[in-house]
């Protein structure tokens, strides 16, 4: 058995760098409308079930955070454009288990092993010679088409859906 410990996201939706600490046990998510509930549940599904990264889509942009995008519509450039992080810390009961999620693969490791899962959202920089940024950056879009999606265990695995022997689900409400 596993529980999520924390999850850190950044640049996506309303998160520019957010941290959220989780309780062993039953967590509960409180707040008013449109402060992100439901984007923290989706940033889990995001990273354990590769839901909505899983295809090409030019709608994906709507999930960048705004400031992100405009700082790449300011300044133009390979290093200016958004990106998504999303890390997703677990804490395993058992030791044979975190092997496969035990290493320094995330933000700010500082080399202290932690047991996770990262998914990146980000531009494919094989494609920078052939992209004008500036063009991009003047008729207001992201290059969508040249970004990838990867999801990594910390000890940089490629991570499969079937490596987690847990199945994800929330139960939202509304009112």
């Amino acid at each position: 058995m596993y529980y999520i410990k924390k999850i850190r996201i950044r640049g996506y939706k309303g998160f520019k760098d957010t941290t959220i600490d989780f309780n062993k046990g039953k967590n509960i998510i409180v707040g008013i409308n449109e402060i992100g509930k439901s984007t923290i549940l989706e940033s889990i599904g995001i990273v354990l079930s590769k839901v909505i990264y899983n295809k090409i889509d030019n709608s994906l942009e709507r999930y960048f955070h705004n400031a992100n995008k405009k700082y790449f519509f300011d300044n133009k450039t390979l290093d200016s454009l958004p990106e998504i992080t999303i890390e997703l810390f677990l804490e395993f009961e058992d030791e044979i288990s975190s092997l496969k999620f035990s290493g320094i693969n995330y933000t700010d490791h500082q080399n202290e092993e932690q047991c996770g899962i990262k998914f990146e959202y980000k531009f494919d920089k094989d494609f920078s010679s052939i992209i004008n940024f500036n063009e991009y950056a003047e008729k207001r879009i992201i290059p969508i088409e040249y970004y990838r999606a990867e999801w990594q265990t910390f000890s940089n695995l490629s991570y499969k859906i079937q490596t987690l022997p847990f199945k994800y689900g929330s139960v939202t409400t509304n009112g």
